[in-house]
């Protein structure tokens, strides 16, 4: 069953699905949700949910969070800024929490932590920013990214 959060998108429908194993281990499952399913475009509405499959804390989901951003865009100015704007959007998760992030404006991603807004932030371009931590093709992950993209 969809996630409720996704009325925001326009006739949101499963585009791909993939799980992330490390060392054999689960350590999330990724599904992105797009409209009518199609294949997953930056410029478009979008959301992506992680299932996780082991026990990560807030501090490590923002670390990761902030490196990626960096990684993936290099040093940018406003990345002080969104991490402030991100401090209060992440929470400690275990095995099958979700977090979902849904991106109904290019300038604007909601996040849910299992069905529960834990947070609305607006910035520029912030939703292909955002969403491109697990789904550009220069991700930890480029051939899962791939999959994910309909490539």
């Amino acid at each position: 069953m969809a996630p409720p959060a996704l009325s925001q998108l326009d006739n949101a429908k499963v585009s791909a699905a993939e799980t992330v194993r490390w060392l054999g281990f689960r350590v999330f499952d990724i599904t992105v949700y797009t409209g009518n399913g199609a294949r997953y475009d930056p410029s478009k509405q979008a959301a992506l949910e992680l299932r996780y499959g082991r026990k990560f804390t807030k501090t490590s989901l923002m670390a990761a969070t902030m490196e990626e951003l960096a990684r993936l865009e290099g040093p940018q100015s406003d990345h002080p800024t969104i991490k402030r704007k991100l401090a209060s959007c992440f929470a400690d998760v275990g095995p099958n929490d979700r977090f979902l992030a849904v991106g109904p404006s290019k300038n604007s991603v909601t996040l849910y932590r299992n069905d529960k807004q834990t947070c609305r932030m607006s910035h520029p371009n912030i939703r292909a920013r955002f969403l491109d931590i697990w789904l550009s093709l220069d991700s930890r992950f480029p051939a899962v990214s791939r999959r994910l993209r309909g490539l």
